[in-house]
This record gives structure tokens, sequence and C-alpha cells, in this order.
């Protein structure tokens, strides 16, 4: 259960500064417009503190529909591990 949790977590961590990124913000500028220090908000990408459930709402309402980019790296993740399991039948002459 935990395991998945930090996957999770990770998995948001990596969409939020993926998005900033994309848009040039530094930390302390998102940190500003979700009135947040920027240590915490470091922290948290980093993995170093959990994030929260107002964390993600916060970044969602803030940078715009981070669960869509979230969901999405869900879905290509998924479908990379089914194309690799896929490719290990294959491998074994199952077809």
């Amino acid at each position: 259960m935990f395991a998945r949790a930090s996957e999770r977590q990770h998995e948001d961590a990596l969409a939020i500064w993926t998005i900033l990124q994309k848009r040039g913000m530094t930390i302390a500028q998102y940190a500003n417009e979700v009135s947040e220090s920027p240590r915490r908000i470091g922290a948290m990408l980093r993995g170093e503190t959990v994030m929260r459930q107002d964390d993600l709402e916060r970044a969602d309402i803030t940078l715009g529909h981070v669960h869509m980019l979230i969901r999405a790296q869900r879905q290509r993740r998924i479908h990379a591990n089914l194309v690799a399991e896929l490719s290990e039948y294959k491998n074994e002459d199952v077809w």
C-alpha cells in the first residue's frame, strides 16, 4: 500500500514539475502562487515531504488540469508495461 502511495506521489510531483518547466516557472514563483513556502514545495517535488490532497487541488487550480497530465502519464506507463509483457510472451513462442 505504501509503495503505491509513494509511486503515485512521484507521478504527481513529476506532472507538476513538468508543467512548471514548460511554463518557465521557478519553484519560488509557483510557491508564491499557491501561498506555500518554496522550501516545502521543493521538498514535496523531491519526495522529501508528503504531498497532501490540497496540494494537488491547488496545483490543479493554479496550473490548470494537472490531473489530466497525471492520468495521461499513468496511461502511457500502463501501456508500456503491457507492451513489455506481451514482448516477453512473444519471445517465448506462445503466439
